[in-house]
Formats: C-alpha cells, sequence, structure tokens
C-alpha cells in the first residue's frame, strides 16, 4: 500500500497493538500532523499543566498516580514536540534581590 500525506504507513499500522491503550499526543511542529506516544504518567503531567497548576503540583500528582513518571523525559518531548510556547514564573514565588 502506497501511503499519502494522509495515510498512515505499513510500518506504523503494524506496529499497533490494538489490545493496549496508550496516551498519545497529537501536535503540529513546523505544520505538519504528529501522533506521539507518552510515556507513563505524561497525559496526567499535561493535564495538571492545562489547568494552570505549577510543575512542582503536577509532578505531585502524575507521581502519585504513575510512580516510574519521567519528569525530565516529558518535559524534552514537549520541548522537541514544540509543546511549550511560554513560561511565567508566578510573582508570589519569585525571589526579591537585594
Amino acid at each position: 500500500m502506497n501511503s499519502g500525506p494522509d495515510e498512515p504507513d505499513d510500518a506504523a499500522m503494524a506496529a499497533l497493538d490494538i489490545n493496549q491503550a496508550d496516551d498519545v499526543m497529537i501536535c503540529r511542529p513546523q505544520g505538519d500532523v504528529e501522533l506521539r506516544r507518552l510515556p507513563e504518567g505524561a497525559a496526567i503531567f499535561i493535564a495538571a499543566l492545562g489547568e494552570r497548576r505549577a510543575i512542582a503540583d503536577a509532578y505531585a500528582r502524575t507521581i502519585n498516580a504513575a510512580p516510574n513518571f519521567d519528569l525530565a523525559a516529558t518535559v524534552a518531548g514537549l520541548f522537541e514536540a514544540g509543546a511549550i510556547i511560554e513560561g511565567a514564573v508566578p510573582t508570589s514565588n519569585r525571589r526579591r534581590r537585594s
């Protein structure tokens, strides 16, 4: 089967295991639609960030549900996918310089 831009290729279809649930992220780096399989706990972490929780709060929520969660790999994957576009430091947590 020849795959066009909107059709999955044979290798990707062969790698699917319909008996296993996976979390995926749909992203559009450089305008091309990509599906990325998320590591354990990443969907929980991303959802918490989407609720505008601090990273520490999102991590605490995630690690309780997914003890093998890898924060560094998840954050690196989000940057690589172009899913993190801005960040903010709450003013109440900033240290004052003397």
